[in-house]
């Protein structure tokens, strides 16, 4: 009986150590990471001039200002918060009824590093419910002057899907392409500026 319990307690110690070898094989063997959920959100930039995109950064992500936009948002309406002329315009682009457009996220967008012999700048910008890919959506392009002026820019951009490594598993990701002009990269730049997505209810 007590040979038993030995060759008992000597099994489980190889289990033991079996299952810690397994443990850290697993560990070991694991994809190593080609991106994250933030490379997933990552914002691709391309430059049609002549200079070099080197130094160029566009940032878009939620912040704690963009929230505040989305409240101020629910709290005034699309139409007051971007102004009837940008709502209408949107309508315009998504060849829909102002009172079918909705706003379906807000984002800051942060621009540093923009020359003007970039030219126009094409990017893919990662939003929240973005209808299929090839779908033309309205971008809200709203930039807080530094003398408080506020401007509202309508821009039509298409829904675009790519395929991301997340953590080595592959996954697609929709995102919005649109062009946006030296005057716009300027004015980014210099303001404080968030983008909106609009598209149909």
């Amino acid at each position: 009986m007590k040979m038993k319990k030995i060759v008992c307690a000597m099994v489980s110690a190889a289990l033991l150590v079996s299952m810690a070898a397994a443990t850290a094989f697993a560990v070991e063997s694991v994809p190593s990471k080609t991106g994250t959920d933030a490379d997933a959100g990552k914002t691709d930039v391309s430059v049609s001039g002549s200079a070099s995109s080197e130094g160029l950064k566009v940032e878009v992500k939620t912040t704690e200002d963009s929230s505040k936009e989305e409240t101020q948002l629910k709290g005034e309406g699309v139409e007051k918060y971007l102004t009837a002329e940008a709502v209408d315009a949107a309508a315009k682009i998504l060849g829909t009824e102002k009172s079918a457009v909705t706003v379906s996220e807000i984002k800051e967008i942060k621009v540093s590093g923009y020359k003007t012999g970039m030219d126009k700048i094409t990017v893919k910008v990662p939003m929240a419910a973005l209808p299929e890919s090839g779908t033309t959506v309205a971008v809200i392009i709203r930039i807080k002057t530094p003398n408080g002026n506020i401007v509202n820019l309508p821009l039509a951009g298409v829904v675009v899907e790519e395929t991301v490594v997340v953590n080595g598993v592959a996954r697609k990701v929709r995102k919005v392409q649109l062009e946006l002009d030296a005057t716009t990269m300027t004015n980014l730049q210099a303001g404080k500026a968030y983008i909106a997505a609009v598209t149909r209810k």
